[in-house]
């Protein structure tokens, strides 16, 4: 792994994946949230030895700086310049969304009355999609909720419409990928820390349960969201969390 490479972390339906950016090809690899001991890179899996010191993967906390402000604005600018055409018309992509939209709105189509029910406001105009996107950007991931944009992104993303947007469209694909770039420096803000004291509550589930006390923090504690969640299991005879 370069020194420039950085991870980007996203957390989908009970698993997590990693997107190491800088590699000469981006790389993701998965796994599960309550047993971070195990990656798999493409269809490898590789465990982390609890005992060899810091997580090569220990992600540097960064400041969410005027530049990332700027780059936030020009990110949503360009979204909006995406739905349109240069004569003031519907874009192709616009087009895409509004289609996908009708179809995860349609009870035929999408039997789960919460999928649904998520999606309508945006559909009717009463939500801007965009507005979906500003709040997946700095969402914290929460204990109880984990993956709750990636999932409702997901009700929409997997319609018929849907995964000709994400699959075929070029500048949607090429725009999402920088919207989760800049949401992978965002969970490297001291910011998104903010809801690191919930997980120190959480203690999972009798499926997946989870305890704190088997995991130790860095020097200072955890700056980050991605420090807290790419955390080493503590060594015997280690102070734990």
């Amino acid at each position: 792994m370069s020194t420039s490479s950085h991870l980007l972390v996203m957390m989908r339906s009970g698993c997590v994946a990693v997107l190491v950016i800088g590699l000469s090809t981006p790389t993701w690899a998965f796994f599960a949230p309550h047993h971070s001991s195990q990656l798999g890179f493409g269809g490898k899996k590789a465990r982390i030895d609890a005992t060899a010191g810091p997580s090569p993967f220990e992600p540097e906390v960064r400041a969410w700086d005027e530049q990332k402000e700027k780059s936030q604005e020009m990110l949503f600018e360009d979204f909006q310049k995406m739905l349109e055409t240069e004569r003031g018309s519907m874009s192709s992509t616009q087009a895409k969304l509004i289609k996908k939209l009708a179809e995860v709105c349609n009870p035929v189509l999408t039997p789960q009355p919460q999928r649904r029910g998520f999606w309508k406001p945006y559909r009717n105009d009463e939500k801007q999609i965009s507005d979906f996107f500003l709040e997946w950007l700095k969402y914290a991931p929460e204990p109880e909720r984990p993956g709750f944009y990636d999932e409702r992104w997901d009700y929409l993303a997997n319609t018929k419409a849907g995964r000709k947007l994400t699959n075929e469209d070029e500048d949607f694909k090429k725009w999402f990928v920088r919207f989760l770039a800049l949401r992978g420096e965002w969970i490297n803000t001291k910011e998104s820390a903010q809801v690191v004291p919930k997980w120190k509550n959480y203690t999972g589930s009798s499926e997946h349960p989870f305890n704190i006390q088997e995991f130790v923090a860095p020097d200072g504690g955890f700056q980050s969201f991605n420090q807290f969640f790419l955390r080493n299991f503590a060594k015997k005879n280690e102070t734990a969390v």
